[in-house]
């Protein structure tokens, strides 16, 4: 697959959905890290799906529209050229509050994604830039911060990372799964670019059982960054940096 038939593969890709473990699309996503310009048009694309997204869902809809809903039904069946008795109104009424119910009980739960999804979107992520809603050199401080955003406060973070000055960090929303973006001075890589550590932090449960990685770092190079990927009882974790896999895997020595 050349890069103009994976932009047309992936003019269709939603992220956050299971979309990836598609064979063509999963295809259509490997060009797109062997092509930098098809990889900044896919980073806006998959921008503006998130943005519209969250606009949407920022839309709230309005306490008494299920009355409303039932109410204008009742009024429009009160005009029509054949009206029925009063217990037919009333029966639609609760047929209406019924179907209401049992959708709202029976719905499927939100559905887990796959972490590799997560794991591209936010690594690529650190290539545009976090904005930190919290700079502190203070752990405390960090783990409170995220713990009042609902994210993962309780992770471990391997011995090496712990001697590095913390700088600050932030939480993402990703698609009502909730993130912990902590981010470190490594000081500078061998090529002597400065090299920010961005450890991300995700519940096991959010996601699909079979895409999460082992206990091993699994290593990937997303565009610049290399990330490295493990899971740790309830937690899975993302380090991404700069540099090769050597350079990050002396962060992870006592992991």
């Amino acid at each position: 697959m050349d890069s103009a038939q994976a932009r047309e593969v992936l003019k269709l890709y939603r992220p956050g959905t299971t979309d990836a473990m598609d064979p063509q699309m999963a295809q259509a996503l490997q060009q797109v890290q062997n092509d930098p310009g098809l990889a900044r048009w896919f980073d806006e694309h998959c921008g503006v799906y998130i943005a519209l997204r969250s606009k949407l869902k920022q839309i709230e809809v309005p306490a008494d529209l299920k009355r409303r809903i039932v109410v204008d039904n009742l009024a429009r069946k009160r005009i029509t050229a054949f009206p029925g008795p009063a217990v037919w109104l009333a029966a639609a009424a609760v047929l209406v509050l019924v179907a209401v119910g049992a959708w709202r009980f029976f719905r499927p739960a939100a559905p887990a994604y796959s972490f590799a999804e997560l794991e591209n979107y936010v690594v690529l992520g650190t290539q545009r830039g976090y904005p930190m809603k919290i700079v502190t050199t203070n752990d405390v401080a960090m783990r409170k911060f995220l713990a009042a955003k609902q994210c993962p406060s309780d992770y471990s973070v391997p011995k090496p990372i712990e001697k590095l000055p913390l700088i600050g960090g932030t939480d993402e929303d990703w698609y009502s799964k909730k993130c912990s973006l902590v981010c470190y001075n490594a000081g500078k890589t061998s090529t002597g670019r400065l090299n920010d550590l961005w450890l991300f932090v995700v519940r096991r449960s959010d996601f699909l059982a079979s895409s999460l990685p082992a206990s091993n770092p699994q290593f990937t190079k997303i565009r610049e960054r290399t990330a490295a990927s493990w899971t740790d009882g309830d937690k899975v974790y993302i380090l991404a940096g700069l540099g090769d896999q050597s350079e990050l895997q002396q962060f992870l020595q006592n992991n």
